[in-house]
């Protein structure tokens, strides 16, 4: 007897509505997930947690990963305790332990891709090619990352991918990066004046003041899980920057996809058969525009809502810290 909330398709998948309020509203599909079986739950967990394209991510994210597409009872469960029984994340990741709140300045955002943060991630061992360098480029607002393998470290090459990512999203009002030589050369500065970015750089003992910091661990991380062979380390890098892509932020409560194309990507292990969440109809294509503005704009809403929000909550826990008995010298008197 199958529940109200279950049915089976044309093609024999037993499917259980449970969709999200963005899912509830269009008719995609979406919010049909497909019930495992007992026998495949570990399977299924593996897709969603230690697949290349899943890149080891941790609990929240891999419990949305795995919602996204599948549905089983007491999932949340099995899923916690299946990520934290992951041999590699223990023996990979580090230690995760919050530490007390510092002072947190926000930065003043309007709009995606307006500040972007670069680092270079290596020397790696000499992979096909030569290359030994990865190049992070990041958008602060929506966390999208692009990951590029270099040859050489050069100003010059750094400047035609930043000029690669500009020409695909539009040009940065600034860009953020650490203290580097290429990033201080002639060559750089240059290329910065024309465009009319303002150069922003970290300070030297600061340099977790550039979120391309934690992209760089995640990265190593998953280089150290998946390349067994050294000098494959480039093997992998479309796939990692893919994982982060489609990873839901905490701190944004959207994926950076969703943020910048107003729709989810589909994942190679999802067994549905479905279209995008917003059908395009050729007789009235304005109407796919309107649909994918809208989503957007309230993804965009909910972003900065939750910015301010976890702003709000990490200033209150910043002030309310004992610091051993002392105020902290960030706050005056």
């Amino acid at each position: 007897m199958l529940d109200s909330k279950e049915s089976t398709n044309k093609d024999g998948l037993l499917v259980y509505f449970n969709p999200t309020f963005d899912e509830e509203l269009n008719d995609s599909g979406n919010g049909f997930k497909a019930v495992v079986s007992r026998s495949l739950i570990r399977r299924v967990m593996f897709a969603c947690h230690g697949h290349p394209l899943s890149g080891h991510a941790g609990i929240s994210k891999t419990i949305h990963r795995t919602k996204q597409i599948y549905y089983w009872p007491k999932m949340s469960r099995h899923i916690r305790v299946y990520v934290r029984s992951c041999q590699h994340c223990q023996q990979y990741k580090p230690n995760q332990s919050k530490k007390r709140a510092a002072p947190n300045v926000p930065y003043n955002m309007t709009y995606p891709w307006e500040t972007i943060c670069i680092d270079l991630c290596g020397p790696k061992p000499n992979a096909k090619g030569n290359l030994k360098w990865i190049l992070v480029i990041i958008d602060q607002c929506t966390k999208y990352v692009d990951l590029f393998p270099l040859a050489v470290a050069s100003a010059k090459k750094i400047v035609e991918k930043i000029n690669e990512v500009s020409c695909r999203f539009g040009h940065p009002s600034k860009i953020i990066s650490d203290n580097r030589s290429q990033f201080v050369s002639m060559m750089y500065k240059e290329f910065c004046v024309k465009r009319n970015v303002t150069m922003a750089h970290t300070s030297m003992y600061t340099p977790h003041s550039n979120p391309t910091e934690r992209v760089n661990r995640d990265i190593k991380t998953m280089l150290a899980i998946y390349t067994d062979v050294h000098s494959h380390w480039p093997k992998y890098l479309n796939e990692f920057a893919f994982a982060s892509r489609t990873q839901i932020s905490e701190a944004l409560g959207h994926t950076p996809m969703i943020l910048n194309t107003g729709r989810e990507a589909l994942l190679a292990f999802d067994p549905r058969i479905l279209y995008h969440g917003i059908s395009l109809d050729k007789n009235k294509p304005e109407e796919y525009v309107k649909e994918l503005l809208d989503v957007l704009k309230r993804a965009h809403q909910n972003m900065y809502h939750r910015m301010q929000k976890n702003y709000e909550k990490h200033e209150k826990v910043h002030n309310d810290c004992d610091w051993g008995g002392l105020r902290s010298p960030y706050l005056g008197e």
